[in-house]
């Protein structure tokens, strides 16, 4: 945002499609020796309805065990409210920072950058405060500190403090996003891994499509800011639901 205001279009067309040459070609460098090409087994002939069944097999077996794991299935429920609660931000942003915020693509572009700059502290603040904190703990945290943020972002409409909310927010998705996978993987066996994440994965996704499709046709109805203090419910709700894992983990 900021290189398209400072440069124009063309000049973030530019530079994206050279970062895309730059992996190609770093790519193109990989030599993978003919031996090992050679001895990889070839890929079954299957067709795209066997392909679906699979899948909708594994999501189904992946849901089955979800059901009878607790710690699991509570995880499941708060990451599913997050993925609801995420696509208001992605669909009402842009009005969010033209009509409430009363700013244009630069402020636009500060907004994006604070947010990128928080998940890079955010990851470096979870590594290190992994060592001495419990996942569930960092979670649970995360996500209060992420409700935090959407509500003060949607009740204090000034561009400053949206920038700094994104960054703190940024901060805040990290806390909870690596932890959960980090729960998902401790507590899950290396025979059912694939399904519980491939189960995870999938509903999100139906989730995230459900609630986009909800926003986008009730954004102008319920309003902006009214939409967002429902984001910071909803994330508050999910930190709540995340409690539960406190006295399991135990």
């Amino acid at each position: 945002m900021l290189l398209g205001s400072a440069g124009g279009f063309t000049s973030v067309v530019l530079i994206d499609s050279a970062t895309f040459l730059f992996s190609g070609l770093m790519i193109w460098q990989i030599a993978v020796p003919s031996s090992l090409v050679s001895a990889l087994p070839s890929a079954p002939q299957t067709t795209i309805g066997a392909t679906f069944l699979n899948v909708w097999r594994e999501w189904k077996e992946g849901l089955q065990l979800l059901g009878k794991e607790h710690f699991l299935l509570i995880i499941f429920i708060a990451i599913g409210i997050t993925g609801i609660a995420d696509s208001p931000l992605s669909v009402l942003l842009v009005p969010f920072v033209t009509t409430v915020l009363q700013s244009n693509a630069v402020g636009m572009g500060w907004i994006l950058v604070g947010r990128g700059i928080g998940g890079l502290l955010g990851g470096l603040l979870v590594a290190l405060m992994s060592k001495v904190v419990q996942p569930v703990f960092l979670m649970i945290v995360g996500l209060v500190a992420t409700g935090v943020c959407a509500f003060v972002l949607a009740n204090v409409p000034h561009l400053p403090v949206a920038i700094t909310s994104f960054t703190c927010a940024g901060i805040a998705v990290m806390l909870w996003a690596v932890s959960y996978e980090t729960l998902l993987q401790h507590y899950t066996s290396d025979a059912y891994r694939g399904r519980v994440f491939g189960a995870f994965g999938n509903t999100a996704a139906v989730l995230a499509f459900g609630a986009l499709a909800l926003v986008s046709a009730t954004g102008s109805i319920i309003g902006i800011v009214l939409w967002f203090n429902m984001v910071s419910t909803l994330y508050l709700l999910a930190a709540v639901i995340a409690l539960l894992l406190v006295r399991k983990s135990r």
